[in-house]
């Protein structure tokens, strides 16, 4: 992509705003995927969860997560969260394994070590529980070892679960949250394979299923600066997310007093450029098509509510979002999308 000069004075600009970074403290900014807002409408048992009944009890899960949508710098993932759907009692994992890799593939192929053929641990742990108190509430997992992101490959995350059932013969049911409103079949379904205790399905060589569900994760990167999107939802009748009228929330996050800039397009770059001085990929077109210029809050965040148009002619397009923040540096951000919809 050729820059026009219009182009190199926005560059200016934006480092012209660079300001003085405030006392943060401990930050921890996340990304969320694909969608920063808890439903309680869909879940799933199987990479997670536990069942009153003994058919989930091993599962191995892959998911991938594509490059724009994360930190486009190489950044530190110190953990993950999730939220459950439907609630039960703490589940009882007899093990818990989750490994992370990089890859340059789109999709995962139904062999698990194709996927992951370095994977790194970066959680292990036996014989022991977590509670998933609220559809309403994120549940941190926090790596014993924190994973180096090179800020341009798609991620893959694995769980290997086992519950402990011998110690914990009558359970109840407790899932996790799945995005299905709409469902994004622009982004690759996750691969599984599941089974009774005993059965070896946690290292089962390859998967039986794919599925269009995602599961919903944060991924925590620190002080990395990052951004989310949000999206109210209307549940009776049953709208999807970013339906007319709907508002949806777009967030940087980043260090108290940043000055930030949001771009969009309805597009994104199959590879991204760079573009000094700002740190990081830009995955827009339209080179810095800025519609805001905000200052970060005492909490580095920078809320921006956006109304959906009620325009019956948009729905279906794709918009994709990017920022920058400027504080002792200018930094992109990942990217968050949203899908128009009814």
């Amino acid at each position: 992509m050729q820059l026009r000069p219009v182009h190199l004075v926005l560059v200016a600009v934006c480092a012209s705003l660079a300001v003085a970074q405030g006392g943060a403290g401990v930050i921890s900014n996340h990304t969320a995927h694909p969608i920063d807002s808890l439903h309680g409408v869909s879940g799933q048992i199987i990479p997670l969860g536990v069942s009153s009944s003994t058919s989930f009890d091993e599962s191995r899960s892959q998911h991938l997560l594509l490059a724009p949508f994360l930190p486009p710098t190489p950044a530190v993932l110190s953990g993950i969260a999730v939220s459950p759907h439907v609630i039960g009692a703490a589940v009882p994992y007899q093990s818990l394994t989750i490994s992370l890799g990089l890859t340059t593939a789109s999709t995962l192929s139904p062999t698990y070590a194709t996927n992951l053929p370095s994977p790194t641990v970066v959680f292990q742990q036996t014989s022991f529980s977590i509670s998933y108190p609220s559809a309403a509430a994120w549940v941190p997992i926090t790596f014993q070892t924190p994973f180096q992101y090179d800020g341009i490959s798609n991620l893959v995350i694995e769980f290997q679960k086992v519950i402990d059932r011998p110690n914990n013969p009558m359970t109840v049911t407790t899932s996790h949250q799945l995005v299905t409103f709409p469902t994004r079949t622009d982004l690759p379904g996750a691969i599984w394979n599941f089974g009774t205790y005993g059965s070896g399905a946690s290292t089962a060589p390859t998967a039986t299923t794919t599925t269009g569900g995602k599961l919903l994760l944060r991924l925590i990167w620190g002080s990395t600066r990052t951004l989310t999107i949000a999206s109210t939802r209307i549940t009776s009748p049953s709208r999807n997310y970013f339906h007319l009228g709907a508002t949806a929330t777009l967030t940087v996050q980043g260090l108290p007093g940043e000055q930030y800039v949001n771009t969009i397009d309805i597009a994104l770059l199959g590879t991204p450029v760079v573009v000094p001085p700002v740190v990081g990929y830009y995955w827009l077109p339209s080179f810095f098509n800025i519609f805001f210029i905000g200052i970060l809050d005492g909490t580095g965040r920078g809320p921006l509510p956006i109304v959906v148009p009620n325009e019956m002619s948009i729905v279906g397009i794709h918009v994709y979002f990017q920022s920058a923040t400027a504080g002792a540096g200018i930094v992109f951000t990942n990217v968050a999308d949203a899908i128009i919809a009814l």
